[in-house]
């Protein structure tokens, strides 16, 4: 009977233990950083709990009065993934990052390079917003649970030392963009599907027939869902159309439709889809009685 006891009592030990890691989720955070007036710094955007993730998407608010967004690099974590930055809007930098492989572990996701046209003692809150990841093997893929830590920048003369620091870290940084060079256009070459167009952020469908909740959908992230589904992305006002009807992927090659299992199905040019299919610019997509249009 004690044996029974410690048995059951070393089960639902590690039930719970079990249980406690998979609700930790995705934790992705800035740090207080510092840096000084008119030299460039870098802002680290970090993960713990990392586990199989295949896409995120997350935007960096900051105060545009004391920083200013040069570039975005990839993370210890990220090397071998898909990034895409948008730096268009002052005051907020958008990421998207896809790793058809999934990432792993602790470590930094991203690196965003500021010019700093703050004045000494100028502060800057950084503040993590719209973070979103999911894995790389469910279908759809499953969305992870995740929580944000925000931080500083602090505009300061920086320590001693500094100039040294500064030319150190402008060499890396131009080798590091060098091979990064070097390994897209390897990486490019190698995975673009036949016809496939390359796409950034930027794309959009266009609502020409039917009713949904927006007359255009930018694809401004690396996942997006179509359907009935009020969570969706683009939702359909279409009684044809599955809850979950199709997905919308930025990969390597550009834009990709798969059709989720809907039940009429997913039609592009008049053809319908069995499998992942890359767009171009004016492919007409329909699903039940709603119909798109792709602009690249």
């Amino acid at each position: 009977m004690k044996f029974v006891r410690s048995g059951l009592l070393t089960l639902l030990v590690l039930t719970l233990v079990s249980t406690a890691a998979a609700q930790a989720g995705l934790t992705v955070k800035v740090g207080e950083v510092s840096g000084p007036h008119r030299q460039p710094a870098e802002v680290p955007i970090e993960v713990t709990g990392a586990a199989n993730i295949g896409s995120m998407y997350l935007e960096l608010a900051y105060d545009a009065t004391v920083l200013t967004p040069t570039e975005v690099k990839r993370g210890t974590l990220t090397a071998n993934s898909l990034l895409q930055p948008n730096l268009d809007d002052p005051g907020r930098v958008k990421v998207a990052l896809i790793d058809a492989n999934g990432f792993t572990g602790d470590g930094s996701v991203a690196m965003v390079v500021f010019d700093v046209p703050g004045k000494d003692g100028a502060t800057s809150a950084l503040t993590l917003e719209n973070v979103r990841a999911s894995d790389a093997t469910s279908q759809p893929p499953a969305a992870m649970p995740t929580t944000v830590e925000n931080g500083t920048f602090r505009v300061g003369a920086g320590p001693a030392g500094g100039t040294a620091m500064i030319i150190t870290t402008t060499f890396v940084v131009m080798l590091a963009a060098a091979l990064l060079i070097v390994w897209q256009v390897t990486k490019r070459r190698r995975l673009a599907p036949v016809g496939a167009r390359p796409i950034g952020v930027g794309g959009q469908l266009l609502v020409t027939r039917g009713q949904a909740s927006r007359s255009s959908l930018s694809l401004d992230r690396p996942v997006l869902t179509i359907g009935r589904d009020p969570a969706s992305n683009l939702v359909l006002m279409d009684d044809l159309a599955s809850r979950q009807h199709a997905q919308i992927r930025l990969e390597a090659g550009g834009a990709v439709i798969y059709d989720l299992g809907s039940s009429n199905g997913t039609f592009v040019n008049g053809k319908r889809i069995d499998r992942p299919h890359p767009l171009r610019p004016g492919d007409v997509i329909a699903m039940g009685d709603t119909e798109l249009v792709f602009q690249g």
